[in-house]
């Protein structure tokens, strides 16, 4: 399958059943709500005014022609959070049935993440980015696993300044289903035990 065309699949394989509430996210699909806590939602129109101004590696992969494409077909988040009180740091999250992700393959949620993290190398121009063994948390009725920190650079095709952010990558597993969350901060402003804290902050409500 081409870089494009999974793309594609990702960004139309989404599940739809979510409700955003003023003080909480209710995933029906999974039974679950994330309470927003420290958090605010962020206009997902941030997430295409970015996107369209992107520019994208000068990578052998990437003709002028897939740059395009790809752009026009990268998956928007669903979600897209702010922290209270700080611009330099937005959450983005994406709920999805497993196959989506692994098609009839038996992908452990561990093999998830590393394929997320190979994956979004294609779009950056990362300066360190060691793709690691993520390990395992359970937390009562769903798992999770995080990735290393991905730090890149970036800049905007009208614009040449060069800015720096960091990324980091976690898988959810929830029985049938995968939500991947994706941590972008610059200066690195979002505390690590922050992120755990949101991360263990999911609540059943079946």
């Amino acid at each position: 399958m081409k870089l494009t065309d999974f793309l594609t699949h990702k960004k139309f394989g989404q599940c739809k059943n979510i409700d955003i509430e003023s003080n909480k996210i209710v995933f029906n699909d999974i039974k679950t709500i994330l309470p927003l806590n420290n958090w605010q939602y962020a206009d997902l129109s941030e997430f295409d005014n970015f996107i369209s101004k992107y520019s994208f590696p000068q990578k052998e992969e990437f003709k002028k022609k897939d740059r395009n494409a790809v752009r026009d077909c990268f998956p928007k988040p669903q979600i897209l959070l702010k922290k209270n009180g700080q611009n330099d740091i937005r959450i983005a999250l994406a709920l999805y049935p497993k196959k989506t992700l692994t098609g009839n393959t038996l992908l452990h949620l561990r093999s998830i993440n590393k394929y997320e993290q190979m994956e979004i190398r294609y779009f950056l121009k990362f300066t360190s980015a060691p793709i690691n063994e993520p390990k395992i948390q359970k937390r009562g009725f769903y798992e999770f696993c995080q990735s290393s920190d991905i730090l890149f650079d970036y800049d905007f095709i009208e614009d040449s300044k060069v800015n720096s952010a960091r990324l980091r990558i976690i898988t959810f597993g929830f029985n049938d289903y995968v939500l991947l969350l994706f941590a972008f901060d610059r200066n690195e402003t979002l505390d690590q035990s922050e992120l755990e804290s949101l991360a263990e902050s999911f609540k059943s409500c079946a």
